[in-house]
């Protein structure tokens, strides 16, 4: 009975896979054609892309920030809940 189910999901996993990769060459591709041609929107009935110039993003490193200030990390660490669920994995 799993076997089928673990099979589909494997297989679903591949799939996904492949279609984020190609994905992932295709918006590289019209990312340089777009910033080779200036240009920043494209649109049509079904689709926007917008170029996302480069920038500078910031975040707390929390396990440096633990090691070296625990007290300061436990005043703000936050507790969320997660409700149960499957994590599928890609094994090989």
């Amino acid at each position: 009975m799993y076997d089928e189910i673990l099979k589909q999901l494997f297989d679903l996993k591949e799939e996904k896979q492949r279609i984020e990769e190609k994905e992932e060459r295709i918006k590289a591709e019209l990312s340089a054609q777009m910033q080779k041609e200036g240009i920043s929107l494209l649109e049509n009935a079904r689709i926007k892309v917008q170029l996302i110039g480069a920038q500078t993003r910031h975040k707390i490193d929390t396990k440096r920030l633990k090691k070296d200030y625990p007290d300061i990390a436990a005043k703000y660490d936050m507790v969320t809940h997660v409700s149960p669920y499957c994590k599928v994995m890609k094994m090989g």
